[in-house]
């Protein structure tokens, strides 16, 4: 017979086996208060659409661009663009990945990044330009990214509420 501790570390591995072939998206960490395993959730990282309305500022899958309330302009070398997009993803996520994507993927520098009232507000320069966007929640869950592209030297566009 076997003891007891080692069909229950059998058990134990067969529980994690069936759980990783499954897709599952938590993790198991240990309690370090009682030494015991929990289940603790983890969260998919936000993935960036394959076309964007500006090709050096993605759009995380699951946000569509608010027509009515997105403009550019484009003139010479300068370019100003506020852009609006609202989805479904939680703040937090969606700040993670421009931090992520701007500045791994997109050469842009982050200036700053802070959260006052539930509004994220990340900052960004490339070159003459800065980038600034806000990440808000309305009461109904949807998220709101609002995006300012500007030259350095000139003003930033009016976005409402930025």
């Amino acid at each position: 017979m076997f003891p007891r501790t080692v069909l229950l570390a059998h058990g134990l591995i067969a529980l994690l086996a069936v759980a990783a072939l499954s897709g599952c998206s938590n993790e198991l960490r240990i309690d370090n208060s009682s030494g015991a395993p929990q289940q603790v959730a983890t969260q998919e990282r936000l993935v960036a659409k394959a076309n964007s309305p500006v090709a050096d500022v993605p759009i995380p899958i699951g946000f569509d661009i608010s027509e009515g309330d997105s403009n550019a302009q484009v003139t010479g070398q300068m370019r100003y663009v506020c852009h609006t997009y609202k989805g479904r993803k939680a703040k937090d996520r969606v700040a993670s990945f421009y931090c992520e994507q701007l500045v791994t993927n997109n050469k842009w520098r982050q200036d700053g990044v802070r959260k006052n009232n539930g509004v994220w507000r990340l900052h960004f320069t490339k070159g003459i330009e800065r980038c600034d966007i806000a990440i808000s929640e309305n009461m109904w869950g949807t998220t709101r990214i609002e995006i300012e592209i500007y030259p350095v030297t000139g003003a930033p566009a009016a976005t409402g509420g930025s």
